[in-house]
């Protein structure tokens, strides 16, 4: 009888320790599972900053690209003795061979504006059709503000920024106008206006994987 009791009393200290030892395993998976899981959140997290950090790396990078080649665009026309002969002359035979449409599309500009060194009204702009010349005239002539008796020359680069032209963003860039190789005396200033339209939003939208609009 005693050994039985005896028994009885191992078997239940053996329970009670199993219970315990159950429960404090059971505990410890728990706060396992728990930390596994935050880790696992946080993991997520960071790699959708860093995809959105790469998205808009990327998108800003476009934009970037956009901007020097419209400078280089304009410091191309503006270092070159056919454009400065035309702000001397007014050849008809330099603004019908390129400015007109066919030659903006070719280098995806909206308009192109010249200056005369003396002042700040543009002597010839062209404009692509159905463009609001009126709105892009004040936005180039607003640009170019003071820069023509400035020290504003050919050591200096190309001004180029992004403005809002008529609720809608545009890259504009203005360059000395110099003979080739960048060399005599500013004739004047040559002023580039390129629209941030549907395309390179589309192309900003491809990257962010997302629709924007201006």
């Amino acid at each position: 009888m005693a050994a039985q009791k005896k028994a009885h009393k191992f078997f239940s200290l053996k329970k009670r320790l199993l219970l315990i030892g159950g429960s404090i395993f059971l505990f410890c998976f728990i706060i396992f599972v728990a930390i596994a899981m935050l880790l696992n959140n946080k993991a997520i997290e960071l790699f959708e900053k860093h995809e959105e950090i790469s998205m808009l790396s990327a998108a800003v990078k476009l934009m970037m690209y956009e901007k020097e080649d419209l400078s280089l665009q304009c410091a191309d026309w503006g270092a070159w003795n056919e454009t400065y002969r035309f702000v001397d002359e007014l050849n008809k035979e330099y603004a019908d061979a390129n400015l007109n449409e066919a030659s903006m599309k070719n280098i995806n500009v909206e308009a192109i504006a010249l200056f005369r060194l003396d002042t700040d009204t543009p002597i010839s702009i062209t404009a692509l059709s159905g463009s609001d010349t009126e709105v892009i005239v004040r936005s180039a002539m607003k640009f170019v503000e003071g820069m023509n008796r400035t020290t504003f020359n050919h050591k200096i680069k190309p001004r180029t920024g992004f403005e809002v032209c008529n609720d809608s963003a545009v890259i504009i860039s203005a360059h000395p106008i110099l003979l080739g190789g960048f060399r005599g005396s500013q004739k004047g200033i040559i002023v580039m206006v390129r629209r941030i339209g549907k395309d390179m939003l589309e192309r900003l939208g491809s990257i962010t994987g997302s629709t924007i609009e201006i």
